[in-house]
């Protein structure tokens, strides 16, 4: 009896593991059909990031990944830098600038921008997967673009008004860092003392708890659309716009794997277009954030929406290609 109940909640998280792709889309489901289990999720939304980074980081340490990711990073170093410098640094200004040349209000200027800045979202390699695309390569642009963020996020931050003072960037700049290598350094203790040599069974219960927290979260971030019912023109508008960004970042990742001739498509589009904005709220004051959950809620409809969508999107895109 005992031993059945043990297994229970490793069947658990290998199912949900094994059917990731309908697991986030059910999270976004349960986000509007219980808007008060949504609302107590919103408070723990910066813990379930941080362990979900830890998770992530745990993913990556596989062996035989681990090995590619090492190989690749030691002959593409200067490539994958200058390209996550492009995707995380260049491409957040020049959204920023050009919005602010067109007069788009701050309330939009202000999440486009931190979207476009964001690291990699932490399931991006198994999307990729699901949909054909490389995981060996998206896991290393995940782990590159992740500890990279804290340099690339300083700039742009400061672009932002977002801080009343100096300090409070420095502040937000420092808690970012402390929250991404802390994450590292806790996966590889864990990885070490605990975990030790990856196993096929450890892995299906790592990618169905990375799954399950993913769910959980966009509970707390879809919150922020429960205060948006009264206003339906509103949340259309912003849903609108989140799809749009995201198609057009996806996109802009096709495009620079064109440009640098990575081959890498899928990889470049999923990882591009799919960031990790929530991360920030680890970071910024709350106070700071509150008026553009909105935005941050609605942009989670499309990422989650990918494992689904995506095929269609791909499959149309490499059809043009040949």
């Amino acid at each position: 009896m005992s031993s059945g109940q043990a297994l229970l909640p490793e069947k658990v998280l290998a199912f949900a593991g094994e059917h990731g792709k309908w697991v986030l889309p059910l999270g976004l489901v349960a986000a509007v059909c219980l808007p008060q289990l949504a609302n107590h999720m919103q408070a723990a939304i910066g813990p379930l990031l941080a362990a979900l980074l830890v998770i992530s980081f745990l993913q990556i340490q596989r062996s035989s990944e681990l090995k590619q990711v090492r190989s690749g990073w030691q002959r593409e170093y200067a490539r994958i830098v200058g390209l996550l410098l492009c995707i995380q640094l260049l491409l957040p200004i020049a959204c920023l600038l050009l919005m602010r040349l067109l007069g788009v209000p701050v309330h939009w200027q202000v999440p486009i921008t931190l979207v476009a800045a964001a690291s990699s979202i932490t399931g991006g390699p198994s999307i990729v997967m699901m949909l054909g695309g490389n995981g060996a390569a998206a896991i290393k642009m995940l782990v590159a673009s992740t500890l990279l963020l804290p340099l690339t996020a300083f700039p742009v931050l400061a672009m932002l008004p977002l801080h009343a003072s100096h300090q409070l960037l420095f502040k937000t700049a420092l808690t970012l860092t402390l929250v991404v290598l802390g994450s590292y350094c806790v996966a590889q203790a864990l990885r070490r003392f605990l975990l030790h040599e990856s196993t096929l069974r450890q892995r299906k219960n790592l990618d169905g708890l990375a799954a399950i927290l993913l769910a959980m979260i966009v509970l707390g971030l879809m919150a922020a659309i429960h205060t948006a019912w009264h206003t339906p023109a509103l949340l259309a508008f912003t849903l609108f716009l989140a799809c749009v960004v995201n198609v057009g970042l996806h996109l802009i990742g096709l495009l620079l794997n064109r440009l640098c001739s990575f081959n890498l498509p899928i990889v470049l589009g999923v990882m591009t277009g799919n960031r990790a904005v929530a991360i920030f709220l680890t970071a910024l004051p709350a106070s700071t954030y509150q008026p553009f959950l909105l935005f941050i809620a609605c942009y989670q409809v499309p990422m989650y929406l990918t494992p689904l969508l995506g095929n269609y999107f791909y499959r149309r895109y490499f059809n043009h290609a040949n």
